[in-house]
């Protein structure tokens, strides 16, 4: 899987699919925006891909990367988290789920205004996307408690979505359970 900025990053943690290989196809297409987890990817610059050469910086994913001063496969899904769709949504890839955290609270109840970096961070949401690879019992629409921690916030969307391992969703919150 080829993951490139054409001309200006669009962010920090987003890139522009090139090429996506077989096993990653059936939910990436090249051109997709898509967030990824930096740390898994490997640098290459002026990269040929179907005879077309690519001097802005590539990330490949999916592949023998470096990770911790080792080579090794890392598999494309734990890379590429999410597809940022045309409409402003977000779809899940892989194992991972999309979690709406709803509003943050910026003020304590003695009412202290709280700056971005220490707001409180809920760890109950409502999913939004479930990545094929996903747990199966968690279902869009569910109310869900998640290990806050293991959260990638999703940047530049106008609610306030996480992006989560299936792993990272611990239990469903029933109706009436979270008062």
């Amino acid at each position: 899987l080829y993951v490139a900025y054409e001309g200006e990053r669009l962010g920090p943690d987003v890139g522009v699919v090139l090429s996506a290989g077989a096993d990653s196809s059936r939910e990436l297409s090249p051109g997709d925006v898509v967030l990824v987890n930096h740390a898994h990817g490997k640098h290459v610059r002026g990269l040929r891909i179907g005879g077309v050469e690519f001097e802005n910086e590539v990330r490949l994913y999916g592949c023998a990367a470096i990770v911790g001063g080792k080579a090794r496969v890392v598999p494309w899904y734990k890379s590429v988290m999410a597809v940022l769709e045309r409409d402003g949504g977000v779809r899940a890839t892989g194992r991972n789920v999309v979690i709406d955290r709803g509003d943050v609270r910026t003020v304590t109840e003695g009412g202290i205004h709280l700056p971005d970096d220490a707001t409180f961070r809920p760890s109950i949401g409502t999913v939004v996307s479930v990545g094929p690879l996903a747990n199966p019992e968690i279902k869009v629409g569910m109310r869900v408690v998640y290990m806050a921690t293991l959260v990638k916030r999703v940047e530049g969307v106008r609610k306030n979505l996480g992006i989560v391992p299936s792993e990272a969703v611990l239990a469903e919150v029933r109706v009436g359970d979270d008062d």
